[in-house]
């Protein structure tokens, strides 16, 4: 199974860290970043945490990308051990090498 990450960095003032979502804690220094699963990702957003703008990925083996991605979706292939990219047409493409994977 794939999950989506968000790219996300805590508020300014650092009065809303750690904080816990879902079991899981989160904190951070400012001005860094966290990769959040997208389903925790909204509720540190609506605590003041900024999406950077971060690639939203997924993640999983190389059986676990998506079926109908959108052109540019990036994919964290554990079993390649390396960020693909989707560029259409049912190929993905190394993020160092560029070529398909």
């Amino acid at each position: 199974m794939a999950y989506t990450y968000r790219r996300l960095t805590p508020p300014g003032d650092n009065t809303r860290e750690p904080i816990r979502v879902n079991g899981r804690n989160y904190a951070c220094n400012v001005g860094s970043t966290l990769d959040v699963p997208e389903f925790d990702a909204k509720i540190l957003e609506a605590n003041g945490w900024i999406n950077t703008g971060g690639i939203a990925a997924t993640v999983g083996n190389t059986a676990s990308r998506p079926v109908n991605p959108r052109i540019g979706h990036v994919h964290i292939d554990t079993t390649l051990n390396a960020a693909v990219t989707y560029t259409g047409g049912g190929v993905w493409t190394h993020h160092v090498s560029g070529g398909s994977v």
